[in-house]
Parts: C-alpha cells; structure tokens; sequence
C-alpha cells in the first residue's frame, strides 16, 4: 500500500482549499446576479419591498412613462419610515435606478402611504417589478431627488389636480402637479364647499348646486387633441352640471366645455359651438366612476369611457378651438350659462393627446382597486458581511433564513417550495334556524395577503350579497332552484374572523371558508370559476375550468352542492385526484351542504370528475382555479465526494 506523504498530503489540501473558494466567488456572483443591487446614492437606506405589478392589468399593450398609484397601509412604513415619508421611494427592477415618484398622502401613524411613480414599462406578458425603499433617517425629500415629481406626469400632461389638498379659498391653493403649474384657486362665497372621501384620497364636494368652482390658469393643451379625465359622482342630474371647461364665456366658439346633460347620464362635449353627446353613458347618480373623453382633430373621431371601457364614439368635423382663458374645475362657465355641478370630483387629468383605450383601461384597474393591481413583498435587508471574510450575500425578506451550504457528503440542497398555491386552513360554520344574515366563522390566524375563499350554501332560491371587500364570483342554484351556492374571495388585511352574508330570502345555511397562505398564491389575480352544471343523481359532477393565464402551477378546487332537504345527506367519494382538503359542510336539514376537495396540477384546465352523495338529490358543481405565486426560493449547492 502506499501512503502520502505530508508533502503530498499538503498540496491536496491546499488544491482544495483554493477549489472552495473558487465554487464560492461563483456562486456569490450567480446570486448577486439573482438579486438586485442595493441603493445607495447619498444615504443608506435599511429596508425595501418588492412591488409586483400584474401583467393580467395591462392589456393587450405594454404602456411606456406610465404613471402608477401606489395606495398602501403598511406597519413596516409606520415603524420604520420617517414621519414625513420623505425617505420613501422607488427604483426599477435593478434596484439602484430612481423612479420618479409624487407623494400625495403619507400619514406615520398608519403608514398610509398614496404615491405616483412613473414606470418606464409596464409589460403585458410579464409582470413588472419595482422596489419601494425606506428607513433612512437622515434622507432628506426623495421626491425632489432627480428625478423629481414632476417627472411622473409625462409632457402631454398640461394639468393634473388630485383635490385632496384641503378646502380654501387661497390663492393657488390646489396644486397642479405637472410643470405647467396651473394652480387652481376656489370660488366659494357661501363657504358650503367641503372635502370628502373620494376615489383616491379626499375630493372636492360641491354639494349645493350653487356657482362654485376651481379656475385655474391656461392650461394650453392645444388645438388638435385632448383627453380628459376624473373620477366623478353625482348628487343627481336634474339639470345641467358642467364638469371642467377650458372656454372665455362670451364667445360660443371659443374653447370647449364637458357637461352633463340634464336628466341624463349622457355629457356633451362642447366644439365649436356644436355639442357631441356621450348617449346612452352609463353612469349613475351617487356612484363614484371613472370618466375619460378623447376627441383627435385629425380623425374627427371623439370616444368616451365609462370606467375604462370605450363605450361611445363619436364623428364631428368640428374641431378643438384653443382658448387663452383659464380653466374651470365644477362649472361650464360657456356663453350659455354657468352650469355649476352638483357631487363630488377627483383626480381632473388633461392632456394633450389621445390616450389609447389600453391606457385607459390600466388607468382604470390601477386606481378602482390597487390591492389587485399589484402585490407588495416583505421588507428585506441588505446583508453586508464583516470585511476580507470570502462570502455570498444573500438578500431575503424578513422572517425567512436565506443561506448557502457547501457539503461534503455527496448529497445536495433542497431549496425552494412547491410552487403550487397551499390550503393553510379551513373552517366550517352553519345555523340551523331561518335569518336574513349568515355569520360565516373565517379560518383562525389569517395574515394580511392570505386569500380567503367562502363557500355559501343555503336553502331556497334567493341571492346572497357579500359585503365589500369581498367580491363574489358565483351565485348560482341547483337543478330544481331549491338550493343555492355562492363563492366569494377577499384578500385579507389580517385578522379577520367573520363575514356576515346578506341574503334576500330567510332561511338557515352552511358555509366552508379556506384560507391560501399569501407567499403560496399569485397575490393579485383573482381565483376564476366555472360555468357550472347542475343534477339530479348521485354523482354531481363539476365542469371544467381553464384559467385566463394559463399553465402554471395552480390549484384547483371543486365544489359542489346538494338539497339535503331532510338532513342526514352523505359525501362517500371526491373526484379521482382530488385527495387534499376534502371538506365537508355541516348536516342542517333545509340548509344545503356542500363539499370541496383539491388538486394540484401543472395545467391551465382540468375537469375534476364526479362526486358520489346519498341519497339521490337535486345538485350544483363547479371548479375554481387559483394561481400560484410568481416565484419560490433560490438554492443552491456545491458538491463534494
């Protein structure tokens, strides 16, 4: 046999000392470039946050210099951010570009925090990501670091006017955010004008039908194209209300003017002395909802939006006279009269060209529901390591314990999850006695971003009406409408224990409710259902469904409901495949029971197979889909034999 000699030994040693350092600058490197560069011009900042917006938002066209509301409470911004938000701010993907961002409210207590920042794109097909950084002390206003707030609104914005500023009659008071500086100043001689919630923030609220309004400077949008928004709502549309004007009042021809038309929920758009009426609009009186009017010289083409979809378009060979007056905010204020409005109004835009129905559409899912808009990650920190130590930087959220093995026992490092969606925990509720409200109980510790599912099952042939946040996804009835189910979903805030249902019929119920914990599922997309089908056998069979993004790692869910009429009604098989959390509601005679049972699958569809009761019975089926998250862990290892 023969044996190494220490010289030999040595140099082995020495090979494999260099090897390992080697494998571990590589994989430093592989996971620097994973993750993203931290921040660090002129400060240190301790903590940010993932902001994922969904792709499923955007449609059919990426959109450049897109102007995104951030809308968030957040405990970490409360604890951790300064009192006056000024160290907040944002970067793209790579973590050290500034965004552009406009703070409209930032309140320390709570940590509300309402922003615009300017994403260079917002893609269609994927999702887009950006960082919200915070914890910086020392920062001074990060909105007037280059680039600076006025920044957010690109040059075809000649006046932006959020309306949350107050409620005065100050010169200048409310602030026009693009750098035009149309400032706007408010008539108000009986002082009756007041603020009060709006879409976005506080709103203006004129609420007597008297002369009151905001003028603001000369807007110069031009002579060729246009496009106007606001979030408006109405007290009532008994007369004339003229929205914003951009006219001198003594000449018909001069400028134009958006109005509502009395006893109608159309407006008119004045041209040229002509009007061109948005007929048949459907807005309604007492609801905010969101308006966009476009008109383009060249094409003589006007359209008008309602909530983001193009619902009138119009052809007029008039064209846009420009006016050197000032612009009004809650009046016509035209050679016909003053047609002072009469509700409430927020977020005015102008603009210079015409925005692209795709834009509008993004406009309106990002500012009627920024929950769904995107998803914000945990706060992570930067790991430095102590100085001339070879080392890989791992950056992780917090509460996880991100590391890097190297073993030497042949074996490798498992990392990451599965990736599918995961049931945290159930819960069923019943009541045995005739109400109008059902208090369905929630499953217990949820955590803000979980999503809760409830399924709702009562007796008879009414309707249900889940009260918001909540958003009901199906409500529907068996074969013979003596029993109903409805599904709901919510994206929790945390700790939620309840929700009450309202139905339209008194009778008792049943209830199953699921909670998917928040790093498992999408975070934004809702869960989708679908049609259903309806029996009388033994064997209610729930149809297919096929999710609108896809393949991916999704859960799906089938649910199905019976008469149970009598009480004592059995669950004896689940669908081939459907083995996890197969639940069961509780026996209630004339209440309805329900089931559902899991899959997960790596497909965009799937058609669960039948369920098996006794006795025969009257039934309604139906699949939900949830999709996954947009990633789990990154792992690694190093081998050695």
């Amino acid at each position: 046999m023969k044996y190494f000699s220490q010289k030999n030994l040595s140099m082995i040693l020495s090979i494999a000392i260099v090897i390992v350092v080697v494998l571990i600058f590589a994989f430093s490197s592989f996971i620097k470039q994973a993750q993203a560069d931290w921040y660090s011009t002129g400060g240190t900042w301790n903590y940010r946050k993932t902001i994922t917006i969904d792709n499923v938002k955007v449609p059919n066209t990426d959109q450049t210099d897109f102007p995104v509301l951030v809308d968030i409470t957040d405990s970490d911004l409360a604890a951790n951010a300064r009192s006056d938000g000024f160290d907040i701010f944002f970067t793209s993907s790579d973590g050290t570009t500034k965004l552009a961002h406009e703070r409209e409210i930032y309140t320390t207590a709570t940590g509300r925090l309402t922003t615009w920042v300017k994403v260079p794109t917002l893609s269609t097909s994927v999702d887009t990501l950006i960082y919200m950084y915070y914890g910086n002390a020392s920062s001074g206003d990060m909105q007037d670091v280059a680039p600076i707030k006025t920044a957010v609104w690109d040059s075809n914005y000649k006046g932006v006017w959020h309306l949350g500023d107050g409620d005065s009659t100050a010169a200048n008071f409310y602030q026009d955010s693009t750098t035009g500086n149309s400032d706007g100043t408010l008539t108000d001689g009986d002082g009756d004008v007041t603020q009060t919630d709006g879409q976005i923030g506080k709103a203006m609220n004129f609420n007597t039908g008297d002369v009151d309004f905001i003028t603001t400077a000369d807007t110069a949008e031009g002579a060729s194209t246009i496009t106007v928004s606001a979030w408006v709502k109405l007290t009532n549309n008994t007369d004339y209300h003229g929205l914003v004007s951009h006219t001198n009042g003594s000449s018909a021809s001069d400028g134009w003017w958006l109005t509502q038309v009395v006893n109608q929920n159309n407006y008119n758009l004045s041209l040229s002395d002509a009007d061109h009426t948005t007929s048949g609009f459907p807005s309604t009186v007492g609801n905010w909802y969101y308006l966009t009017v476009t008109f383009n010289d060249a094409s003589n083409l006007g359209n008008a939006y309602h909530n983001g979809v193009s619902y009138v378009i119009f052809s007029s060979a008039d064209q846009i006279t420009e006016s050197a007056s000032t612009l009004k905010i809650g009046k016509e204020g035209s050679f016909y009269g003053e047609q002072p409005w009469l509700g409430g109004i927020d977020e005015v835009h102008i603009s210079s060209s015409v925005r692209t129905e795709q834009w509008i559409q993004t406009e309106y899912n990002n500012q009627s529901a920024t929950p769904t808009f995107y998803i914000i990650g945990t706060a992570e920190t930067e790991s430095v390591p102590s100085s001339g130590i070879p080392h890989v930087k791992v950056r992780g959220g917090e509460g996880t314990n991100p590391s890097v093995k190297i073993r030497g026992d042949g074996q490798t490092q498992e990392g990451g999850s599965s990736g599918f969606p995961q049931i945290a925990s159930t819960q069923t509720s019943s009541r045995a006695s005739n109400a109008l409200d059902d208090s369905v109980t929630l499953p217990a510790s949820i955590a803000a971003g979980d999503l809760i599912i409830a399924f709702h099952f009562s007796d008879g042939a009414g309707t249900r009406t889940f009260p918001s946040p909540w958003v009901e996804i199906k409500d529907a009835a068996n074969g013979a409408s003596n029993a109903n189910i409805g599904i709901a979903y919510l994206i929790a805030s945390g700790g939620e224990t309840a929700v009450t249902v309202s139905k339209s019929i008194t009778e008792r119920f049943t209830a199953i409710a699921i909670r998917i914990s928040t790093a498992s599922w999408h975070g934004t997309t809702p869960p989708e259902v679908s049609t259903g089908a309806t029996g009388d056998d033994t064997t209610p069979d729930p149809d297919s469904v096929t999710s609108s993004w896809g393949s991916a790692d999704n859960l799906f869910i089938a649910a199905m409901l019976f008469d149970d009429s009598a009480g004592g009604g059995t669950v004896s098989a689940y669908p081939t495949n459907y083995s996890s959390n197969n639940v069961i509601s509780p026996d209630v005679s004339s209440a309805g029971r329900g089931a559902i049972a899991s899959r997960e699958l790596a497909a965009a569809s799937d058609d669960p197979g039948t369920f098996t009761i006794s006795p025969t019975d009257q039934w309604w089926a139906g699949t939900v889909v949830v999709r996954p998250g947009t990633g789990g862990g990154v792992s690694g290892s190093v081998k050695f034999r």
